[in-house]
């Protein structure tokens, strides 16, 4: 199971946080008034829930970042993207981000 996390500020300068039900794959339309957009994953493994951790996608082999971070993507306005992610639970990671 895999769960995208988003969260950005509204009109009112207030957080909004959204986040999808389980499942392998999800979609979400951020408002266009929405600013400072953050978007996450988390994945399911054996022990719980754990965050998918970021990659160089300059690199053709994908490593790790190392220090490890938790893979974030923040946009200051919407824009339409799509995400992909691959691997398993354990070794999950986020292998394309772009146009829809």
């Amino acid at each position: 199971m895999r769960w995208m996390k988003v969260d950005y500020l509204n009109e009112a300068d207030e957080i909004v946080s959204w986040c999808s039900h389980s499942g392998y794959s999800a979609e979400f339309k951020v408002p266009m008034s929405a600013r400072n957009v953050v978007v996450r994953f988390e994945v399911a493994t054996p022990f719980g829930r754990a965050v998918v951790w970021e990659v160089d996608r300059s690199k053709k082999d994908m490593p790790w970042v190392n220090p490890s971070c938790q893979e974030m993507f923040v946009y200051d306005i919407p824009i339409d993207t799509k995400f992909i992610l691959r691997g398993t639970s354990r070794r999950c990671y986020v292998s394309h981000e772009g146009p829809l």
